[in-house]
């Protein structure tokens, strides 16, 4: 009876450790597949990492030329109409001179100006000028308090929250972080 224990017992180890080997070559071809698996998964996170990077780049770099460009149409306009507003200036005060000094041109100057109203600003026009000029100016301070504005490489650039795009790929829009 001991014998027959004994081979039980023998049976039961070589069993046992071939149960065994089979385990481990289960558990290694499992670790395998596990690191396959989480090298694709790290591949994939990195490659939607630098697209993220890139559209996240190009984004603020369209919204800054936007910006940019909002600014320099506005600064146009602004000069624009300073300049405008130099040259009815000078105009007004060389009339005026001219008809305090020169009695005797009262009726050409009269007559210069019936022929060029088109070009000599009323009141109504220097004064509507006057306001947008207002209004611009107010704009831009407006954008320059709510928006935090600074140089970068002699560019103008902003903040902004990357947290939430909008739009579909592969262009993002984002919105301008308020300074507020």
């Amino acid at each position: 009876m001991d014998e027959k224990k004994f081979h039980t017992l023998v049976d039961s180890s070589f069993n046992l450790l071939t149960a065994s080997q089979m385990s481990q070559e289960h558990l290694e071809q499992l670790t395998k597949e596990l690191s396959h698996q989480s090298n694709i998964l790290r591949r994939t996170a990195e490659s939607i990492h630098s697209e993220a990077a890139q559209a996240s780049k190009k984004s603020v770099k369209d919204i800054t030329e936007q910006i940019l460009g909002d600014f320099k149409v506005a600064r146009d306009e602004a000069r624009a109409a300073s300049s405008e507003f130099r040259t009815a200036r000078k105009s007004s005060f060389l009339m005026f001179s001219v008809i305090v000094f020169f009695p005797w041109l009262i009726l050409i100057s009269f007559g210069c100006w019936l022929h060029y109203t088109g070009k000599i600003p009323t009141v109504d026009n220097i004064q509507r000028l006057l306001q947008e000029h207002a209004m611009l100016s107010e704009k831009i301070e407006g954008i320059k308090q709510e928006y935090d504005i600074r140089s970068c490489d002699g560019r103008p650039c902003v903040r902004v929250d990357t947290r939430r795009p909008y739009g579909d790929a592969p262009q993002h829009y984002y919105v301008i972080v308020s300074e507020q």
